[in-house]
């Protein structure tokens, strides 16, 4: 009995010693500290108080700047049990099991959470590979599809003015028409359901709008006002002409609309639009910044110098054998990072994309109940 009372004292004074040298940490040694965290110890360092909360509140934007896209993997026979991820900074790869996805549709990415199809397309989840926390959807759609989602493009935006999350689902259908719908978590229920005939080859968010883009390099916008939703196709000169690519990608970085035409060893064109001028402007140097390209999660813009990587570039990935590859802006090959570390010997990965772990710091649902 005495040692054991012993040694809880000991580990009470242990407790009382760490709290203690804690609570004189300024807040530059704390920023410090959530600096080098990675993003779910960083989620997790926000929530224990609220002077913690202020302080990755204050660096969130730098902290994000320094978290590097992992590409995703998965095995070709694996029906979406298992990914692997894939970090070109270290050479690492992380298996990630996927909890009640078996044989679930993959959509997409958005903030920072993969989009699963759940069989019969009533209902979609959004998983976060790194904290297995998930957001389920209830979902109806009059498009019917055989072996492959019935959407084409799930989005979600964070950032509107009314606080709430809307999520954005739209089908392209083999016969030509596309549907969308949006739900409204202000409301809890799906607000409309409007069929359209042009095919939207990607859809992103930018300063509180949804963007979509054709193949022939028509830029429609959806604001949502009030519950209300208003769409239209917008005219913008120095439209590239003579268009049709299923390649076309829309991409925000640096505060701005980007349209991306990649081929590997073909072409590669970037433009910019200035909406002041409603035109778009060709770009030919990204200056600290590159592009991430390839598979089913999503493009971005990121400064991969914070993370000792080329800038001006695209990074793109590959199959057979799974690989991260550099191409220059003349869309050539100049590097390329095999993947190391694999974790399956007999089975073919098959590449799902970039997965970016910083976007979901845009989905908070932590701060509840800190004091």
């Amino acid at each position: 009995m005495c040692i054991g009372t012993k040694q809880k004292r000991l580990k009470n004074t242990k407790n009382s010693d760490n709290q203690e040298v804690t609570s004189v940490l300024d807040d530059n040694m704390l920023e410090l500290i959530a600096k080098r965290l990675n993003v779910v110890s960083f989620c997790a360092f926000g929530a224990v108080c609220k002077r913690k909360n202020e302080i990755c509140k204050r660096i969130k934007e730098d902290f994000q700047q320094s978290i590097a896209p992992l590409a995703m993997f998965t095995t070709k026979d694996d029906m979406m049990k298992t990914c692997y991820l894939f970090d070109m900074t270290n050479g690492k790869t992380m298996k990630v099991t996927l909890n009640n996805m078996d044989g679930n549709l993959l959509v997409g990415c958005t903030e920072g959470y993969i989009i699963f199809e759940k069989k019969g397309g009533k209902s979609v989840f959004l998983v976060n590979p790194l904290t297995g926390h998930q957001l389920p959807y209830s979902i109806s759609s009059w498009i019917k599809r055989y072996s492959r989602p019935r959407h084409d493009h799930i989005i979600m935006a964070t950032d509107l003015p009314s606080k709430s999350n809307v999520l954005l689902a739209v089908s392209n259908d083999v016969d030509g028409w596309c549907e969308y719908q949006i739900y409204h978590s202000g409301i809890d229920g799906w607000i409309t359901d409007i069929p359209d005939t042009k095919d939207w080859m990607d859809v992103v968010v930018f300063k509180n709008r949804f963007y979509v883009v054709t193949n022939e390099a028509q830029l429609g916008e959806l604001r949502i006002e009030q519950l209300y939703l208003k769409f239209n196709w917008l005219v913008v000169k120095n439209t590239p002409l003579n268009v049709d690519s299923e390649n076309l990608k829309l991409v925000v970085g640096n505060n701005q609309l980007f349209m991306v035409d990649f081929l590997a060893e073909e072409y590669l064109d970037i433009y910019k639009i200035d909406f002041d001028a409603m035109e778009w402007i060709k770009v030919d140097d990204l200056g600290d910044q590159a592009l991430f390209l390839g598979g089913e999660l999503g493009s971005a813009m990121r400064k991969p110098g914070k993370w000792g990587c080329p800038s001006n570039c695209v990074y793109f990935i590959k199959d057979s054998p799974p690989r991260c590859c550099l191409y220059s802006m003349e869309a050539k090959m100049i590097d390329d990072y095999p993947i190391e570390g694999n974790p399956t010997s007999s089975d073919e990965l098959c590449s799902l994309g970039w997965y970016y772990p910083d976007q979901c710091l845009k989905i908070n649902y932590v701060e509840s109940g800190i004091e």
